[in-house]
């Protein structure tokens, strides 16, 4: 259903955007899918002692001929 919903927004998205719109389209299809086959992260049971852990996540854009490249700055996420 929701890939029916997202093909017919298609039509209203002016042609320069198109395939960005598909794009994030069927990213957000993947993820949508990736997460119901992972079972959202539900199948620990809980209490296993492990405790949360952390992640660093920095963006990273190798630049073009128009923009120049940039990195930001990292920052720290709590996985539980």
């Amino acid at each position: 259903m929701l890939l029916v919903l997202l093909l017919l927004g298609l039509k209203r998205v002016p042609r320069p955007y198109r395939r960005a719109y598909v794009c994030a389209s069927l990213l957000l299809l993947a993820g949508l899918v990736a997460g119901l086959a992972a079972g959202c992260g539900g199948g620990y049971g809980g209490g296993g002692g492990g405790g949360p852990h952390y992640d660093s996540i920095t963006a990273v854009y190798g630049g073009d001929a128009t923009y120049a490249g940039s990195t930001s700055p990292a920052i720290t996420i709590t996985v539980q």
